[in-house]
């Protein structure tokens, strides 16, 4: 199995940092049971609901997640991990598919780093206080090292220690000072072997028999971990470890509390940027900011990109944290506007900061109207009503498409064009190809309808050439005109209010919904009904798939 070698690689590169520790195989883990804390503590292990409750496979932390429990570990930022890789699946960079394989480049940067972090922990005092919280009277004093072990060692390995661990662990404390080493120098070999394990570097579930595809529980400790890194991005809190101590994590009440409280918590920014603006595809903004035609557009400038960006991540933090039900993501009247960015819309100027704007009376609403993402739906020197429309079919829809290969790119329309005046005319060129005319009629009547919003998401009712807009458009066999007509068309349409189920499954699972995973996804459409984004998360986290799992036969590189 490609991930037997993979992990046995990276504990090989484990050993340049100086100590010799194997650790326990996952068998060794399997077997010890990982401790009577990772039990079902009287709870039922069996599934509520019939189906296969899945599983996901062995894999790292992202870039992101290995930084965050960095910090939260030690109390530093340690944001210089570039050498972790990975992709987009399902548009987000957490699945578990991606993320498998260390090659030994990879295996090499993680013990470089551990190394850096070592080093960048000992030297502040703050964070070497948070390891050596006492200091050993003599060779012969087990009870300080062994305490360090155990605290330390379940917040870096976010599980309790197995004895046999512990008495590796401080056999290695044991030689390095025997080789004269001080207490702070064997600690921090003791660090750079904690942060090199497979414990530390890859999200670790334990089935008992790997072989076995009867669903059992997780773990007190594993269900905090999957519920840490998908609303934190990042390790649980003491809170969170005491939950998971005591068994109560594993029930549903103490669930729900705890998903409340994360969510209410400062740390929940990293749910937003990780589901929402991956989903929304907010990160395309920043790269069109860049290539914004200075010249055709004079008033944009990287200052008013900031303010858009800031805008949008202010409009799905109020989604995140708010108990407004999904259906108004498109239709409510709601702006964060600055000095800057209410001159670009033509409202009222804030005195400073960030104002909350509702129900201005002009021809924006829900998403679809803000400047951002008008913008990152946009080329450098012209809108893309067939971008536009894609981005809100694939993203927002959920709806797959196959777009066939070297379709070519649309001149822009200027004043000397007279064959074609507008980009509805010569969108109507490629629709009359057959290879093109599939997909045109599908994205076309969502982009054209948002015609009326220039490359940088300002209002126009005409074309630098004169000639008027037609926002006009057919969706789905209802006529529609303009951005409003289009959002509460959207709103209302089935596979709208359904994506949002699709889209947090594939993130909090970490995998792209498959098998019984779609009829879960359809079981939370009913029981959701297109409530709030609280109220679908918590209607995920208490689902058998989030809560279970299962091994599986066979199953190559698993």
């Amino acid at each position: 199995m490609p991930w037997v070698h993979s992990t046995r690689a990276l504990l090989a590169c484990a050993l340049a940092t100086g100590g010799c520790y194997e650790g326990p195989s996952a068998g060794d883990a399997a077997a010890a049971g990982e401790g009577d804390s990772t039990g079902t503590g009287g709870v039922d292990d069996a599934p509520s609901t019939e189906g296969d409750v899945g599983r996901i496979a062995l894999h790292r932390l992202t870039r992101v997640e290995y930084e965050n429990t960095l910090r939260d570990l030690f109390g530093l930022e340690f944001a210089d991990a570039e050498f972790i890789r990975g992709g987009t699946g399902a548009g987000f960079s957490n699945q578990a598919d991606l993320l498998r394989d260390v090659p030994a480049d990879l295996a090499e940067g993680y013990v470089v780093h551990a190394r850096e972090v070592a080093a960048a922990v000992f030297a502040d005092p703050e964070a070497r206080g948070r390891i050596s919280t006492c200091a050993p009277v003599g060779a012969d004093d087990a009870g300080c090292i062994r305490g360090i072990l155990t605290t330390f060692g379940q917040r870096a390995w976010r599980r309790p220690l197995e004895p046999d661990e512990l008495d590796r662990l401080e056999g290695r404390y044991r030689e390095a000072v025997d080789l004269g080493a001080t207490h702070d120098e064997a600690l921090a070999l003791l660090v750079r072997m904690f942060l090199g394990s497979p414990y530390f570097v890859f999200h670790v579930e334990i089935d008992p028999d790997p072989n076995d595809t009867t669903p059992h529980r997780l773990g007190g400790y594993e269900l905090a971990n999957r519920l840490s890194y998908a609303l934190w991005n990042s390790m649980p809190d003491d809170a969170l470890f005491t939950a998971a101590a005591d068994g109560t994590l594993l029930e549903d009440e103490v669930l729900l509390a705890q998903t409340d409280r994360m969510l209410d918590d400062a740390r929940a920014v990293q749910f937003r940027r990780s589901f929402f603006e991956s989903w929304v595809r907010l990160p395309l903004l920043e790269s069109q900011s860049a290539v914004i035609d200075v010249d055709a557009y004079p008033g944009w400038s990287p200052e008013l990109g900031q303010d858009m960006r800031a805008e949008i991540e202010a409009y799905l933090q109020e989604f995140a944290d708010a108990e407004l039900p999904w259906s108004a993501f498109l239709t409510t009247d709601l702006n964060f506007v600055t000095p800057r960015l209410a001159a670009h819309y033509g409202m009222p100027a804030p005195n400073e900061g960030t104002t909350r704007v509702e129900d201005h009376p002009d021809a924006r609403v829900g998403f679809l109207g803000l400047a951002g993402f008008l913008t990152y739906t946009s080329r450098s020197d012209r809108t893309a009503p067939t971008l536009r429309g894609k981005i809100v079919l694939e993203s927002l829809q959920c709806t797959a498409l196959s777009v066939p290969p070297n379709v070519p790119e649309l001149e822009p329309v200027d004043g000397a064009d007279t064959e074609f005046p507008s980009i509805r005319e010569r969108l109507e060129q490629h629709r009359a190809s057959p290879d093109c005319a599939g997909c045109h009629n599908l994205l076309d009547p969502i982009g054209l309808s948002l015609e009326n919003f220039d490359v940088v998401g300002q209002w126009r009712d005409a074309y630098e050439n004169g000639h008027v807009i037609d926002a006009s458009a057919d969706y789905q066999g209802t006529p529609i005109e303009g951005l409003e007509d289009l959002a509460h068309s959207v709103a209302g349409d089935p596979t709208f209010l359904r994506c949002p189920t699709e889209k947090i499954l594939s993130y909090a699972l970490r995998r792209t919904p498959r098998g019984d995973d779609l009829d879960l996804r359809d079981r939370l459409d009913e029981a959701w009904a297109a409530g709030s984004i609280r109220d679908l998360v918590a209607l995920v986290v208490t689902s058998d798939a989030f809560r279970f799992r299962r091994g599986e036969v066979d199953e190559e590189g698993s």
